[in-house]
C-alpha cells in the first residue's frame, strides 16, 4: 500500500472524510454519499500511483464527473492532465498529515472557510474577519486585500521564486547570465540598458548574442492561471517592444503555479528550453515547487482569521 493510500485510509477512519463534500449536486449543491463503503470504494487504491488518481477520478459510479468538471471551484483538478494529478498526489503523500488533509480538502473546496461554514449552516456569517469581504477559498489564498497588504501573498511568491532562482543558478545554459528580482539579488541589466521601470521576476541574457529571456512568475488561484498569464503578458508588452527595437531577440515567458499546487505548461517549457537539466532533475524541481506552494498556502490559510502575520 502506498503512502498516499495509507493517509487516505486514515482520513476515512477519522470520520472526517473529504469525499462527503466532494462536489455539489444540481439541486442541493452537494452530492450525497450514502455509506462508508461507497466512500472507501472511491478512494480504494492499489499499489501504483496511477491507481490512486483512477480511484479518485474514475471509480465512483454515481458521481457525475461531467457536472463536476464544470464547477468553478471543484472542477480544476479534475480537468488537469493525468501527469499533473499523479505528481500532485506524489507530493502530498510525503507531506505532514495536517497539510496532506488540507491539500485534499483544498482541491475540492471542502475546507471550513466562512463561505462554506455559512452554507453548511455552521456559521452566522460568510464574511472575512480581516476585510469583511466574502471569505471563500479564493479570497483566503489569493484575494484578501488585507492579506495582500501585509505581504502574505508576496511571501509565498518569493518562496517559490527563490527555488527557481537557485535551480537556474546551477543549471542555466552556458554563456547566459541571470538576474532575479529578490532582495539582496543583483538586478541592473534591464534598468541600465533599457531604462526600464518594470522588473520581471527573472531576466536571463547573453550580451554578445543580444538575447534576453524575461520570466514572470505568478501564484494565482488555479482556475485563474490563464487570466494571470494574459495580464502579465499585457503588462510587459511595451518592454518587449522596446528591447526588440534596441536590436535584441527577446522572449517573455509567464509562469503560473496555482496556489493549490498546479503548475502551468509554460513552466515545463521554460525549464526545458533554458536549462541543461536531465529529466529527474527537472521533475525534482517541479515537485519542490508544488511542495513549497502547498505548504505556503497552508500557512496563509492557517492565519486567515488573524490580523497578524509573521
Amino acid at each position: 500500500m502506498t503512502l498516499v493510500s495509507c493517509k487516505l485510509r486514515r482520513l476515512l477512519d477519522s470520520g472526517d472524510c473529504v469525499v462527503r463534500q466532494l462536489a455539489v449536486c444540481e439541486s442541493h449543491h452537494q452530492l450525497q454519499i450514502k455509506n462508508r463503503k461507497f466512500v472507501a470504494a472511491k478512494f480504494a487504491v492499489d499499489s501504483s500511483l496511477k491507481d490512486i488518481e483512477r480511484s479518485i477520478l474514475q471509480q465512483v459510479e454515481n458521481v457525475d464527473l461531467d457536472t463536476l468538471q464544470q464547477r468553478t471551484v471543484q472542477g480544476s483538478f479534475f480537468r488537469s492532465d493525468f501527469d499533473q494529478q499523479q505528481s500532485w498526489s506524489r507530493v502530498i503523500g510525503h507531506l505532514p498529515d495536517a497539510i496532506f488533509k488540507w491539500s485534499v480538502n483544498a482541491i475540492v473546496d471542502t475546507l471550513p472557510h466562512n463561505a462554506n461554514l455559512f452554507r453548511w449552516r455552521k456559521s452566522a456569517t460568510d464574511r472575512c474577519p480581516l476585510c469583511s469581504g466574502r471569505q471563500t477559498l479564493l479570497h483566503v489564498l489569493n484575494h484578501c486585500p488585507i492579506a495582500l497588504n501585509q505581504g502574505r501573498f508576496t511571501w509565498r511568491h518569493n518562496e517559490v521564486l527563490s527555488l527557481i532562482r537557485d535551480f537556474l543558478d546551477q543549471h542555466l545554459l552556458p554563456n547566459f547570465e541571470l538576474e532575479c528580482d529578490l532582495q539582496n539579488c543583483c538586478y541592473g541589466f534591464l534598468l541600465r540598458t533599457f531604462f526600464s521601470t518594470l522588473r520581471p521576476d527573472i531576466c536571463i541574457f547573453n550580451k554578445e548574442e543580444k538575447r534576453i529571456v524575461l520570466m514572470e512568475l505568478t501564484v494565482p488561484f488555479d482556475e485563474l492561471m490563464t487570466a494571470a498569464a494574459h495580464r502579465k503578458s499585457t503588462k510587459y508588452r511595451d518592454l518587449v517592444y522596446n528591447i526588440q527595437d534596441a536590436g535584441y531577440h527577446v522572449s517573455l515567458v509567464t509562469v503560473e503555479v496555482g496556489s493549490r499546487g498546479v503548475v502551468s505548461d509554460s513552466f515545463f517549457t521554460f525549464i526545458n528550453d533554458w536549462t541543461s537539466t536531465k529529466g529527474h532533475e527537472s521533475s525534482s524541481l517541479f515537485d519542490s515547487i508544488r511542495r513549497k506552494v502547498i505548504c505556503s498556502s497552508y500557512a496563509i490559510w492557517s492565519r486567515r482569521n488573524s490580523d497578524s502575520w509573521f
